[in-house]
């Protein structure tokens, strides 16, 4: 019993080629890479056997092909990979074909996925050494790896980025007290990956411009403003004062700039 190709046609990336045995016919949706393993083209031929294999072959390869189109729509490292065809009916010697495949294909390699990994979030997304040996480590990443490309990340431009990283938080953050701005951007800092001791020092290096950045005095006047709208609207049986200082202190504002700023004739501090 033989199986002949009746009909090969392309559809966008992939191919409907059709057999035919006697009267009977059957269809398959195929990759290119089908088509090459088994040099199919109009009107040859195949036994029973062969057209088993094909069958064979054409239902492992379209988890291949997830698993390819999985990998080309961003980097990936092979343990993601394997991850991703965990999610299927696959046996573990397909699995590793597949992931040896692509390896081959140089579209799994660990190592140039750290290095350009690293480069990436270092010099461009200014995330810190620390958030990228974790994330690293979550994709599988070994240590020994890992170190052999973070000393990469030099501590030039981790100071570097870290001033960026200033710059750009005391812009974005609305007037508040320098001490609650200054905690708002190690907190940002740090989040990002980068080691407490390193922003703190950078902080300090660089506190004329925050300060520069920071209207403390706009924000003080602006918030007491507010908490004395609120304290109007509610029953007064304590001073504005005696109201307003905890708020304030919580808020990071310094006491002697508070009573400087109460001592103003429009807040009735005695109500």
């Amino acid at each position: 019993m033989t199986y002949k190709v009746k009909t090969l046609e392309k559809d966008k990336t992939k191919y409907i080629v059709t057999f035919e045995n006697n009267e009977e016919t059957f269809s398959f949706t195929v990759s290119e890479d089908i088509i090459i393993d088994f040099r199919l083209i109009k009107n040859k031929e195949f036994s029973e056997k062969e057209f088993s294999e094909i069958k064979e072959s054409i239902n492992r390869d379209k988890y291949y092909q997830k698993l390819l189109y999985y990998a080309n729509y961003k980097p990936r490292t092979y343990h993601e990979a394997k991850i991703y065809l965990d999610k299927f009916n696959i046996d573990d010697k397909a699995k590793f074909y597949y992931l040896n495949k692509l390896s081959e294909i140089n579209l799994l390699n660990d190592e140039l996925f750290v290095k350009d990994y690293i480069y990436e979030y270092s010099h461009y997304r200014l995330i810190g050494p620390k958030k990228i040996v974790f994330e690293l480590r979550k994709k599988g990443i070994s240590d020994k790896l890992i170190n052999q490309y973070i000393i990469d990340y030099k501590p030039e431009l981790i100071y570097k980025n870290i001033v960026k990283l200033i710059e750009k938080k005391v812009k974005a953050i609305k007037a508040k007290a320098l001490k609650k701005t200054i905690q708002l951007i190690k907190s940002y800092i740090t989040n990002r990956g980068y080691d407490y001791k390193d922003v703190n020092q950078v902080i300090n290096e660089q506190i004329e411009i925050i300060k520069e950045n920071t209207d403390e005095d706009k924000a003080l006047k602006k918030t007491v403003d507010k908490y004395f709208d609120k304290f109007n609207k509610l029953n007064k049986n304590q001073t504005f004062k005696n109201y307003v200082v905890p708020k304030l202190l919580n808020k990071g504002y310094q006491y002697d700039k508070i009573l400087q700023i109460l001592e103003g004739e429009e807040y009735d501090t005695n109500r």
